[in-house]
């Protein structure tokens, strides 16, 4: 807008030109600065497979994306995160170009990029004990206009970022905007294959009505087990409020659904504090996204926020078969897996995949699956023959539809009959410190990390059964330096230097 209007100034009026020319090239510096925390990529046209617009041979429909990593994130490591993918709102769309990608956050304050930029943020996210960080991708599309369906291209898009980052296939969230939250609509209740890819998807202030765009779409999403969570304005005047409306009863309609979750906000009543303004419409009704994704952890209906919310739902717990333990022990030379499985449905076979230090992993044997159980079973494998060293341990199971879902590796090492006790995997580590250790009967090992002068940051204790044994220890808040891994038991009593860079 700035810049049309120096375009029209009359000749000679020199001052307001060179005024205009300051503002012209403050506005090109605030483009180019516009992302501090994430980073814009653009994404050259054929690069993702099936992320063509059909009748459109000139452009993909995504163009390029802003990425967040958090911090210690390591594309070499194996530790993966969940992902929140936000698909931006009408006036974001754009060419993919670092100055078009701007557009995804100055069009919406509040939106998750924004909330980055602005520190908003939460770096980490404890949920049930467990300490999360998320990887955070925000797709820029080239338009969005009639017919209105790019399922297709968004699951292109996902199935690329899930080869190409460290992603946690069972924690994709996925979130939108105003027409943003259309699109993940349309994706989430175009088919159950789409939809059982997604852990949750959320939607401020969605446009796309089932009754004309999807009418078998509240179906697919009972069907496909998506949790859901809509929050809509009562006053909304740019998408009627009936539409929300019509998805949650519809959904609910149907048996074994998961119940979606429903903020229905009604304009703010006198007297209430600002405080409280996330409970209620803001002055534009159709903006509830600074409702939907707040950081504040309330007492009120927006408590679980947004990040405590996708983190209660994981592909994993919807799963044909749940795996309730597996382990990799190494004793008397050889490697025992043993995994126990409460749930299975359909499941033909387990195949044991072995990889060396380089994790690339090959097939080692296979192990029949039960087909249908609502009991636990176990199962047992032995390596007699294993690698020397550090190896790696996992396990993919297959139905009989051929649909596969892949389990995280265990690694062990194998000190070809050191008498060591205790053997840091790798020295220095960085966000990560694991330990080997190996007793010959089960008993309780304590494990410590103290610093030179004896201050302990870390401690825990777990039962060993007999043989080499990983640990894992919480080392996150650690700051760079030289520190000591302590080990006591029934025997053992070991320390090891262990630098953390």
């Amino acid at each position: 807008m700035l810049i049309r209007q120096c375009m029209s100034i009359p000749a000679g009026a020199v001052r307001a030109m060179l005024l205009c020319s300051l503002l012209f090239f403050s506005v090109i510096d605030s483009m180019a600065q516009c992302v501090q925390k994430m980073q814009p990529e653009t994404i050259p046209k054929g690069t993702i497979p099936g992320n063509a617009i059909p009748g459109n041979s000139n452009n993909d429909f995504i163009r390029g994306h802003l990425k967040y990593f958090p911090s210690g994130y390591d594309p070499a490591a194996s530790k993966k995160y969940p992902v929140i993918i936000f698909i931006p709102g009408y006036g974001a769309q754009g060419n993919g170009s670092a100055s078009d990608l701007c557009k995804i956050i100055s069009d919406m304050d509040y939106g998750i990029p924004w909330n980055i930029e602005h520190n908003r943020f939460p770096e980490t996210v404890t949920h049930n004990g467990v300490n999360y960080k998320f990887i955070v991708l925000s797709p820029q599309y080239d338009s969005y206009n009639a017919p209105w369906h790019y399922s297709t291209q968004l699951d292109a898009y996902i199935t690329w970022i899930l080869s190409q980052y460290k992603i946690d296939p069972d924690r994709v969230y996925l979130t939108g905007a105003s027409a943003g939250a259309s699109i993940v609509m349309d994706y989430v209740s175009s088919s159950i294959a789409h939809g059982r890819r997604i852990a949750a998807a959320s939607f401020g202030s969605v446009c796309f009505d089932y009754q004309t765009y999807q009418p078998n779409g509240p179906a697919v999403v009972a069907a496909a087990g998506v949790p859901t969570w809509f929050v809509h304005c009562t006053t909304d005047g740019s998408c009627g409020v009936s539409i929300a409306d019509n998805w949650v009863s519809q959904i609910n309609s149907y048996a074994g659904a998961v119940a979606p979750r429903y903020s229905r906000l009604e304009p703010k009543p006198w007297g209430v504090p600002d405080s409280d303004s996330l409970l209620y419409c803001r002055g534009w009704q159709h903006m509830t996204w600074p409702s939907l994704y707040s950081p504040l952890t309330t007492s009120n209906a927006l408590d679980p926020n947004f990040f405590h919310w996708n983190l209660q739902h994981s592909r994993a717990a919807s799963l044909p078969v749940l795996l309730k333990d597996f382990t990799a022990k190494l004793s008397d030379g050889k490697v025992k897996l043993h995994w126990v499985t409460t749930t299975e449905i359909n499941n033909q076979q387990f195949v044991i995949e072995r990889a060396g230090a380089d994790q690339r992993f090959s097939r080692l044997s296979a192990v029949a699956g039960k087909g249908n159980s609502s009991t636990e079973q176990v199962y047992e494998f032995v390596d007699n023959k294993p690698l020397g060293r550090i190896s790696y341990y996992r396990l993919v199971q297959i139905d009989y539809d051929g649909n596969q879902q892949q389990y995280d590796a265990k690694r062990i090492l194998n000190n070809g009959g050191e008498k060591s006790q205790v053997a840091v995997s790798s020295n220095p580590f960085t966000t990560e410190l694991s330990a080997f250790v190996t007793v010959h009967k089960p008993q309780q090992v304590m494990f410590s990390v103290v610093d030179m002068n004896g201050k302990q940051w870390a401690r825990i204790t777990e039962r060993i059964s007999v043989g080499t044994a990983e640990i894992r220890l919480p080392v996150s808040n650690l700051p760079r330096g030289v520190y000591l891994l302590k080990a006591s038991g029934d025997g053992i009593s070991a320390v090891v230097k262990v630098i953390k860079n």
